[in-house]
């Protein structure tokens, strides 16, 4: 049971941080909307696939100490679970704030709003980053 934990979180978080990663790495000269909509057409699945990866991460807890308690954790781990909530909220003003009003705009992307999806997207490729390093502690 606890590999099957171990399982999702790991294939949840490679399925959302490809993407983000991808687009953030095409976006360093410039973004396009051509690349921000097959992005912004596999969101559903993005959400799916964090929402496992926390879900994993969670019943591998739970699993291992049978409690949701700091003082088990190591600093490692509650820098790992820090940066989890963070994901985790900078993705619903992502989807919500940034990329839902480029869902419905009629016309195409402004330079400003684009600017703020690139801005988003290296946050992300940070907060991916510091997730990596926290697993790698821990």
């Amino acid at each position: 049971m606890r590999d099957a934990a171990l399982f999702l979180e790991i294939g949840g978080f490679w399925i959302y941080a490809t993407p983000f990663f991808v687009l953030g790495l095409l976006s360093i000269p410039e973004l396009r909307r051509k690349r921000l909509g097959p992005f912004m057409a596999v969101g559903p699945l993005l959400g799916l696939s964090l929402g496992g990866c926390i879900l994993g991460s969670l019943s591998g807890i739970w699993m291992d100490h049978k409690a949701f308690s700091w003082a088990q954790s190591s600093t490692e781990e509650m820098g790992l679970h820090i940066t989890f909530l963070f994901m985790w909220i900078s993705n619903i003003k992502f989807e919500i704030w940034t990329l839902d009003p480029i869902r419905k705009a009629v016309g195409p992307p402004t330079e400003a709003s684009l600017r703020s999806v690139k801005r988003h997207l290296w946050i992300h490729c940070v907060l991916l980053i510091a997730i990596l390093g926290f697993s790698y502690l821990s």
